[in-house]
């Protein structure tokens, strides 16, 4: 929720400053009175932060902005901005809320490092290795159970 007397325009102005401050890629912006309707997109987050109610229902003032950090492991942002017009309300938002209130709701999605299970088993290597010894002994290989396809469905192994 925005101070009181903050409309959902400077609202949306003050996140897109902040994109612009961040340096972030813009992937996607709409602004009032363009077509789409996002607030359905927010509903398991708004859900969680009982505020899907009142994001919902008022696409006319919906403004959204979608931005990406430079990098290997870019950080995501959305911005969905929206004004109070109707809808359920939380205890917590009760007193303070009324109609036209400028709305927020910012969604930050950043890429955790990934675990390195895997290691990369050169062909050369494994030629000269049984050229040489007849035997190549690879350590840490696995196996799912009970399952005779990898994930894109294509077998692993003669059946």
């Amino acid at each position: 929720m925005a101070p009181d007397g903050r409309s959902p325009a400077e609202l949306f102005r003050n996140y897109k400053h902040e994109f612009a401050r961040l340096d972030l890629d813009i992937l996607y912006q709409k602004s009032a009175g363009q077509r789409g309707w996002f607030s359905p997109t927010f509903n398991q987050i708004a859900r969680e932060s009982d505020v899907a109610s009142i994001l919902a229902y008022n696409q006319d003032e919906e403004r959204m902005v979608a931005g990406k950090s430079k990098g290997a492991q870019p950080t995501c942002y959305g911005a969905f901005v929206t004004a109070f017009r109707i809808g359920v309300m939380p205890d917590r938002l009760l007193k303070d809320m009324t109609k036209g209130r400028a709305l927020a709701q910012l969604v930050v999605v950043s890429a955790d490092t990934m675990e390195k299970k895997m290691a990369f088993v050169n062909a050369d290597d494994m030629k000269r290795a049984l050229h040489g010894s007849g035997k190549m002994a690879i350590y840490r290989l696995y196996f799912d159970i009970d399952r005779d396809t990898s994930e894109d469905g294509v077998a692993t192994h003669p059946g």
